[in-house]
C-alpha cells in the first residue's frame, strides 16, 4: 500500500511551511510538521506490516501552492498567506531519518523529482539527493519527467527504480502494448509533458500520431 504524502494533498499540507501554519503539536518545527505523517505510517504499518507499506513524497512540488521557491533573481516569492519561501530539506530530512529509525523495513520510498518545466523558478539546489543520502540503499522509486534515456542513465548510477505515470495516464491503451512497442512510443514522445489533457503546454502534448505510428509499424489493432 502506498501512502500518498505528496503533491499538496493532506499529508503534504502538514509537511510544507507554506500551508501548515498550526501552532500546536503538528506545526511550527520540522519535528511537529512530520508528526501527522509519521503517525499515519505507524498506523498503516501496524495494520498490514512495514514490508507492505510505501510512501510517496514530493519535497519540491509546487502543486496546490505547497512549495514556493526562491526565484531566479534571488528574491523571495510569497504565498497568499504572505510567508517567505521555505526550505523543505530540514522537514523531509527529519521525516526520512525517522522512517529509517522506526521503520527500516518499509517497502519503499517513492520520490517525485523536481521537474524544471513544472517549477516556476527551478534552481540547482532543488535536488532529492539529500533524501537518498539518508535512505541509502533501501528501496527507492524515482518519478518525474523521465524519458527512456534519462531513466536508463538514472538506474545506471542510482539504486532503485524509475516510475512512469504520465504516458499511461494520458494514453490508457499503452498498458496493452508489447514492451518493444511501448519503447518506440516513448522514444517518439516529448519528455517534457506527456499529458494529452494538459492546457499548460499545448504545443508539447503527447501526440496520438506516435501511437498510430507504433500501431502501423507493428500492425497492432
Amino acid at each position: 500500500m502506498e501512502i500518498h504524502g505528496a503533491n499538496g494533498y493532506l499529508i503534504d499540507q502538514f509537511f510544507q511551511e507554506a500551508s501548515n501554519d498550526r501552532t500546536d503539536a503538528y506545526g511550527g518545527t520540522p519535528e511537529n510538521r512530520c508528526r501527522f505523517a509519521l503517525q499515519i505510517v505507524e498506523a498503516v504499518s501496524k495494520a498490514i506490516g512495514s514490508r507492505k507499506t510505501g510512501i510517496r513524497l514530493s519535497p519540491w512540488s509546487e502543486y496546490e501552492g505547497s512549495y514556493m521557491p526562491i526565484s531566479y533573481t534571488g528574491t523571495l516569492k510569497f504565498t497568499l498567506l504572505g510567508k517567505e519561501s521555505p526550505d523543505p530539506k530540514p522537514t523531509f530530512s527529519h521525516f526520512v531519518k525517522e522512517l529509517v529509525k522506526y521503520h527500516p523495513e518499509l517497502a519503499y520510498l517513492h520520490l517525485i523529482e523536481p521537474i524544471p518545466f513544472e517549477q516556476s523558478s527551478p534552481t540547482n539546489e532543488q535536488s532529492n539527493d539529500f533524501v537518498r543520502t539518508i535512505w541509502r540503499h533501501r528501496a527507492l522509486i524515482a518519478a518525474g519527467g523521465f524519458s527512456q534515456e534519462s531513466a536508463e542513465r538514472y538506474v545506471d548510477t542510482n539504486d532503485g527504480a524509475v516510475a512512469f505515470g504520465r504516458f499511461f495516464i494520458a494514453n490508457v491503451c499503452l498498458i496493452l502494448l508489447p514492451y518493444s512497442v511501448l519503447i518506440v512510443f516513448m522514444s517518439h514522445s516529448p519528455a517534457r509533458s506527456t499529458s494529452a489533457f494538459s492546457s499548460q503546454h499545448p504545443a508539447e502534448r503527447t501526440s496520438a500520431s506516435n501511437l498510430l505510428h507504433a500501431k502501423e509499424r507493428y500492425r497492432l489493432h
